[in-house]
């Protein structure tokens, strides 16, 4: 519950103005709905008491208009509310898978490359998807609720009688909050798993379609399908039980309805026959507790839904809550950059290799040089600071980093090299292509049109890897990481990329995660680790 008030906070932040607009056009909803139904109860009472000859009489006039006027306002204002709360919702939402995918960028190294790309993607969607609920089904329709018992409370004790006030308010708060608890203490549970489960479905359903030729060629698809078909299955049966939660909490909430209806018309009568209370007033208080019924049965869907939403909210929150402040406060040099560690000391135009054996820290050492992974003993230095005191976004114009697990996106080899260089010319895609050897692999594909496929599927491991080095020579970078930047490439050619490396950034520092001896011959200094 706390998850959720902090995600509607967080809402105020950045729509208070509409949202109260949007909040008081639920109350006033609500209160038209009592007071047509109230004024039209007593219309038709108060006319069939005073017999045919007082409906001819100047004063049926008026009621009657209130009762058309209540009409249209109340149609009105619904058409108002729906259009202001889900624009504000949606428009909310918007924003925050914005700040949702801006603190996964920001999240730990360690911690990005736990995460599946269709997992992670799956589960955002489905949270953000959930959260919409916050307001059109619980926030609102809960504020409707209480403004609308409140207002009827007080117009019960004004206009009929303190005792039917009374007997209305603690009837539909006692019988609405029982009907309301039970049901969101038993399907609360239900209703997270069923929403895990559709993740899980959606998951499943993706690796199936990309792993379907591995599948097919080991024998392993029929049993992948029923597995998933057993996934489907589960899920349904969760849904099922929660469709049936649903009809259940209505039917509770419409016996709560009616019981209330029956006490306030056992108390009318009662006044009535003492002679307490005349017959269009009786008729008053009948048709508001039959109107204020809307006000309890808005939250239907909110009780079942609120497992899936406060699950949602959870995560969300918890994501958000992450610190995504960039470190550093100090802006690098334009001139040298010099980078020293206790192995080694490398400037512009120089080149070290590190190998040892798998584990050792090879990649760790590139990752904290690159600042992805903190350095606590602030031994690494760049120009002679810490790696900590650089601005991140800064060091990030002049360091670039090559790992051993690329991704390629975009449908086409240009997309893929220009991925944050909007304005990159042709000129220069091509020639890094030259210098990583894969220019004459794309002339013959379609040139930069060339499509990759998913995930760069069409390319083979090693032009895969090369593509992304590509990527990385056209930041044009005063330091180049490389995690073993040439596997998959045998030795004639992964010395000739490294030579081309070097003349096409002369005065660049390379340091590189090494394994392969062309590499640690290219290098002017090898240091082991381990």
């Amino acid at each position: 519950m706390i998850a959720l008030l902090h995600v509607f906070r967080r809402m105020l932040q950045g729509h208070r103005g509409v949202l109260m607009i949007g909040l008081a056009l639920t109350i006033v909803v609500a209160a038209v709905g009592v007071a047509l139904l109230a004024v039209a109860g007593w219309l038709v009472t108060g006319a069939a008491a005073a017999g045919l000859a007082a409906m001819a009489g100047a004063t049926v006039f008026g009621p009657s208009l209130a009762v058309r006027l209540l009409a249209l306002g109340r149609t009105a204002a619904r058409y108002a509310e729906r259009l202001v709360n889900h624009d504000v919702t949606l428009t909310f939402l918007a924003n925050l898978r914005g700040q949702l995918l801006a603190a996964l960028a920001a999240s730990p190294l360690r911690e990005i490359e736990r995460l599946r790309g269709a997992q992670i993607l799956n589960r955002l969607m489905a949270d953000v998807d959930a959260l919409d609920g916050v307001t059109l089904r619980l926030v609102m329709p809960a504020a409707a609720a209480f403004t609308g018992q409140v207002l009827a409370f007080g117009i019960l004790w004004w206009l009929v009688s303190p005792a039917i006030a009374l007997a209305v308010l603690a009837g539909f708060v006692v019988g609405a909050g029982v009907v309301l608890s039970i049901a969101v203490r038993r399907v609360r549970r239900t209703s997270a798993e069923e929403e895990q489960a559709a993740q899980t479905v959606r998951t499943g359903l993706i690796d199936l379609m990309r792993a379907r030729t591995d599948l097919t060629i080991y024998g392993r698809m029929p049993g992948q399908v029923a597995r998933l078909t057993h996934q489907v299955a589960e899920r349904h049966a969760m849904r099922a039980r929660i469709d049936r939660a649903d009809r259940l909490v209505g039917a509770g909430l419409a016996l709560t309805g009616s019981a209330v209806v029956a006490l306030a018309l056992a108390v009318t009568i009662s006044l009535h026959s003492t002679g307490h209370l005349a017959t269009a007033t009786a008729a008053i208080g009948l048709f508001i507790t039959v109107a204020l019924f809307e006000t309890i049965a808005s939250l239907r869907r909110a009780a079942t839904d609120f497992g899936r939403m406060a699950l949602a909210a959870g995560r969300v929150m918890h994501l958000l809550r992450q610190d995504t402040t960039q470190h550093g406060s100090v802006m690098l040099p334009v001139g040298d950059l010099r980078v020293q560690t206790p192995l080694f000391d490398v400037g512009p135009g120089q080149s070290v290799s590190i190998i040892g054996r798998s584990g050792a820290g090879k990649s760790t050492m590139l990752y904290k040089i690159a600042g992805l992974i903190a350095d606590p003993d602030r031994t690494i230095r760049i120009a002679g600071r810490p790696v900590e005191d650089w601005v991140e976004a800064d060091l990030a114009q002049r360091l670039c980093l090559v790992p051993q697990r690329t991704t390629l996106t975009g449908a086409t080899l240009r997309a893929a090299l220009s991925l944050g260089l909007p304005n990159v010319a042709d000129s220069d895609l091509e020639q890094v292509l030259s210098v990583v050897d894969m220019a004459e692999v794309a002339q013959t594909r379609g040139g930069l049109e060339m499509p990759l496929g998913a995930g760069g599927e069409a390319l083979s491991g090693g032009q895969a890897r090369r593509v992304a080095l590509a990527r990385a020579l056209l930041r044009n970078p005063a330091i180049l990481l490389l995690d073993e930047a040439t596997e998959g490439v045998d030795s004639q050619t992964a010395a000739k990329i490294l030579r081309n490396i070097r003349a096409y950034l002369p005065d660049t520092a390379i340091i590189m995660a090494s394994h392969r001896a062309v590499e640690t011959d290219f290098a002017d200094t090898c240091v082991r680790l381990g």
